[in-house]
């Protein structure tokens, strides 16, 4: 099968597999106090590389297969290793619409997506008392690029960019 017969199945069945992966999820996560706060095996068997995709169906039934019995209950309230995110029914839904409706934030001028990265980056330093103004994103990305510093053999976009700090 081609890969565009494939990519065509796979929107047609996306209503289908959308709502199934829904129900996987709330399942998921309504089973959480009955769920081992570490899973028991945490190998991923190896596997050759397929020839061919397996599509968006067949990458679901593989999660749900050989991941998902074998993932942790970190969402839970059992689990005190460390914060993860902390993900909230606000978070998960913007999350899924971000990557669902996957807008180019970048570029200004096809849509208001790179209005909003800079808004919120505006509420993130307000909301962290970082100064404000013109470049605040210039800003933010800097502080990246400089935790990125202790970690030299790291590949990083900041490479052969002046970081002062």
């Amino acid at each position: 099968m081609s890969m565009t017969n494939a990519m065509d199945r796979d929107w047609e069945a996306l209503a289908g597999l959308t709502e199934e992966t829904r129900a996987i999820a709330l399942d998921y996560l309504a089973g959480l106090p009955d769920r081992p706060v570490a899973a028991r095996d945490t190998a991923y068997p190896e596997t050759a590389l397929p020839r061919q995709g397996v599509g968006a169906e067949g990458a679901l039934r593989l999660f749900q297969q050989a991941i998902l019995p074998n993932l942790s209950a970190s969402p839970g309230p059992r689990f005190w290793g460390y914060v993860i995110g902390g993900t909230n029914p606000a978070a998960l839904l913007g999350d899924w619409l971000v990557s669902a409706i996957d807008q180019n934030a970048s570029i200004n001028g096809d849509s208001v997506a790179s209005a909003l990265t800079a808004r919120t980056l505006d509420m993130l330093g307000e909301l962290f008392r970082l100064p404000m103004g013109p470049g605040l994103a210039d800003r933010l990305g800097r502080i990246a690029c400089w935790n990125r510093r202790s970690a030299p053999s790291a590949p990083t976009p900041c490479r052969g960019r002046a970081v002062s700090g």
